[in-house]
């Protein structure tokens, strides 16, 4: 079935308008019959759909990522397949994708844009998943300025299922991602790794500020092939400069994390927020004599009214000393203030720090990390209770629920462990059959005090 406007996909779904097309798939904006919302459906495999062994495969590879849960991941709200074909359920992100932000972001806006699909690719990172397809086309704006990544999860195993189920693969397929594809694609062994994300990340930000990607169609190919990294000539800061140079490093190794990035970028979000910060003053206007007193009058009243004046004189000069004793007290109230949320915002961005060195520490082998990151995430919670930390900066729960998704993780290994044990024939008195029980019911408690 080929996909149209105004019918009804999967009895349920009325097709709007097609939002983009790619070599795999189509995203469409529908409306759903049952609940009347806007969604955003990503079908794949698009109008001739895959074989049972081709969907048998793609949905294995969808599963594994289906628990990811993020605030800088779109996250899927339905998955399901119809006629053959898988699709998503996503929800509608009416302002579009970063596409139409080309040349259009003034850096500070760059810098939120970073710190937050960092913090989305760390955590996809963390979690053993590279992107491998990071492009603006891929970075949707949600309804609350967020930036969010999508299109995860697509392995390579994946990709290579619906390449066999398609007969053909569209143009703008590949050479768009060619185009975002780091030096390192185009070697003897061109698997992508975690740093293929950042170079992708680096090209896409250099095209965002400069109106193309650095090196065309080509992409790192031709960067491996000897080509410097054009120079970015348009009105960003050195350290944005520097910043997508080192993203777009020929080596691996010397591009920065997608931590790294997000500390860098939260850093600088942090301190354009301070630098913009003022002190509301109050003008003042002394009073003017009337027209009554500017008027000439005899010299006796005009001596009669000589204390007067002194008196108004006396009173304005103690008003202004008032006004200054007040200024002087605000200002320093002010800067009292700002001592005192620089102090906790440094002590949250250290724990945040911490917690993330604790979360990627733990394993089979070291539970013990996993009660320290508990932790340190109840001083998290007790820095984001203080007045100093805004509500669209707090990470608690995004954090607990990184833990969670840790432990569940770690359970799910223990368990098949302990259950092949078993299977196999193992005793439960045998050292490592109990070693790994004793374990897997540790991993529960700390679930627990979560």
């Amino acid at each position: 079935m080929q996909l149209q406007q105004n019918t009804l996909f999967a009895e349920r779904y009325q097709l709007v308008k097609l939002l983009g097309r790619g070599g795999f798939s189509e995203v469409w904006l529908g409306t759903d019959s049952f609940t009347h919302l806007d969604v955003a459906i990503k079908v794949y495999a698009p109008g001739q759909g895959m074989d049972s062994d081709g969907m048998k495969e793609f949905s294995t590879e969808l599963a594994k990522v289906y628990y990811l849960n993020h605030q800088n991941l779109l996250k899927p709200q339905h998955v399901d397949s119809w006629e053959g074909m898988p699709y998503l359920i996503m929800p509608f992100c009416s302002q579009g994708s970063l596409t139409k932000k080309v040349k259009k972001m003034t850096e500070d806006e760059l810098w939120h844009m970073i710190a937050d699909v960092a913090a989305g690719l760390d955590y996809l990172h963390r979690s053993d998943i590279i992107h491998q397809d990071i492009k603006p086309d891929n970075i949707l704006i949600d309804d609350n300025g967020t930036y969010v990544i999508t299109d995860f999860g697509i392995s390579m195993r994946a990709r290579s299922t619906l390449q066999k189920s398609m007969s053909k693969v569209s143009e703008s397929f590949s050479s768009g991602t060619m185009a975002y594809m780091g030096p390192e694609r185009f070697s003897k062994q061109p698997a992508p790794v975690k740093a293929s994300d950042i170079w992708s990340f680096g090209a896409m930000v250099y095209e965002l500020i400069m109106g193309d990607v650095p090196f065309g169609t080509i992409g790192g190919g031709l960067q491996k092939g000897g080509a410097e990294i054009p120079e970015i000539t348009e009105d960003v800061s050195q350290e944005m400069k520097d910043l997508v140079e080192q993203m777009l490093a020929v080596e691996t190794w010397d591009r920065p994390t997608a931590d790294q990035l997000y500390q860098i970028a939260q850093q600088h979000t942090m301190n354009s927020v301070f630098s913009n910060a003022t002190i509301p003053v109050t003008p003042t206007k002394p009073s003017q004599p009337s027209k009554e007193q500017q008027k000439t009058k005899p010299s006796k009243q005009k001596q009669e009214s000589t204390p007067s004046s002194k008196k108004k004189g006396l009173i304005i000069v103690i008003t202004a000393v008032v006004l200054l004793i007040a200024a002087v007290s605000s200002f320093i109230a002010y800067n009292s203030h700002q001592a005192k949320q620089q102090e906790a915002l440094d002590f949250w961005v250290e724990q945040v720090s911490d917690f993330d060195r604790k979360i990627n520490n733990v394993n089979q082998d070291n539970l013990k990390a996993i009660d320290e990151a508990i932790t340190i995430l109840r001083k998290i919670d007790d820095a984001e209770q203080s007045k100093y930390i805004s509500n669209d900066e707090k990470l608690y729960d995004t954090k607990r629920q990184d833990l969670i998704n840790k432990c569940n993780v770690i359970e799910r290994q223990l368990q098949n462990d302990y259950n092949g044990f078993i299977e196999d024939g193992f005793d439960d008195d045998m050292d490592f059959v109990k070693d790994t029980k004793i374990k897997l019911n540790n991993v529960k408690k700390l679930k627990s005090k979560i």
